[in-house]
């Protein structure tokens, strides 16, 4: 139904007197319709006659494989909705989760192996479990430095626009110390055999 106060129109006029002798008509939107020029009748009880109630919708989001850190995924006009106004976009960061063995930089993934000073010496073999399930295994033979950095070509991430290739795995070895001192016997074996 029309608004009683604005005549249907939406605005209202209101003399505003600028300087002695001096009135101007300005027209605004009426504060009773909000601008609408109709009222509403039997207001509902859920949206109080706003015409717009509070919900929560549930946006799938599907994150493909290899997308860098940062990259903003854009749902479009799945924001806040409101008669009259077009609605406006949802927009989802990516962020990489921590993870107790691997770093992601890029398309590469960093980790550390820790080895033992018999291991760095003489050599290992380790079995690494991959992010997505698959065993990357490690065989070193002879002398291992500590802070030496291995590459093993495509078994990083996937790269994002050229799904069939793959970062790099970089692993950097970190050889342990004894933290216990040697005895006098040790310590005259370690000279004697190195």
């Amino acid at each position: 139904m029309p608004c009683e106060y604005c005549g249907g129109s939406g605005r209202v006029m209101q003399r505003v007197q600028i300087m002695p002798g001096f009135v101007q008509n300005i027209a605004q939107a009426c504060s009773h319709c909000g601008g609408r020029g109709k009222h509403i009748a039997h207001i509902c009880p859920t949206c109080r006659g706003r015409r717009v109630a509070k919900g929560v919708t549930t946006i799938s989001v599907d994150v493909e494989g290899g997308l860098p850190e940062g990259h903003v995924l854009v749902y479009e006009l799945e924001g806040d909705q409101q008669p009259g106004v077009v609605p406006g976009d949802v927009r989802v960061t990516l962020l990489s989760a921590p993870h107790p063995v691997f770093t992601r930089h890029g398309d590469d993934l960093h980790m550390q192996v820790r080895l033992t000073l018999r291991e760095a010496l003489v050599g290992f073999e380790r079995e690494i479990p991959h992010l997505d399930g698959h065993v990357v295994e490690l065989a070193r033979e002879g002398v291992t430095q500590h802070g030496q950095e291995q590459r093993l070509r495509g078994e990083g991430m996937p790269k994002h626009n050229v799904p069939s290739e793959k970062g790099d795995l970089i692993v950097t070895y970190v050889v342990e110390m004894r933290k216990t001192p040697l005895t006098a016997a040790q310590q005259a074996w370690v000279r004697e055999n190195l």
